[in-house]
């Protein structure tokens, strides 16, 4: 069965629904009222230098960093850092390293209680977990 098409309330066909890229997402809150406010008091917390090497922003163009995304238009003062454009880099390298190291733990801490219930059932967690942690850590070695 075809659906109908559906018109809007004259009779026009509705406008396509654009989704957000992350890109425009990050854009369009980077240009907002609240995101102008966190950096002014970022800036103002660092004494206008950045946090890393000290150069003041009368040497050095000063950018604000997240040190992380978890709490991306909802972030807390100290989860802002004030770089310059060098320790900036720097800074974003720090960040993937420490999300690429939290997401392989996330991983691995699903897989060794998904493999824990199997073999033990769903009380292993009861039983003397460090015991069960290196019988999984002992199974991934015998199995790569």
């Amino acid at each position: 069965m075809a659906i109908p098409n559906q018109l809007g309330l004259f009779g026009q066909e509705p406008a396509p629904i654009e989704e957000k890229t992350r890109d425009s997402e990050y854009s369009e809150y980077i240009h907002s009222a609240r995101w102008k406010t966190l950096r002014a008091q970022a800036l103002a917390r660092a004494k206008d230098r950045c946090e890393v090497c000290g150069f003041s922003k009368w040497s050095v163009q000063l950018e604000v960093h997240h040190k992380t995304y978890e709490r991306f238009k909802r972030e807390r003062l100290d989860d802002l850092l004030v770089v310059c454009v060098s320790c900036h880099k720097e800074q974003d390298e720090i960040r993937k390293r420490e999300t690429d190291n939290r997401n392989r733990q996330t991983l691995l801490d699903a897989r060794f209680h998904g493999w824990a219930s199997k073999v033990y059932g769903a009380q292993w967690d009861c039983m003397d977990v460090d015991r069960i942690y290196e019988e999984f850590l002992e199974w991934l070695e015998r199995k790569a």
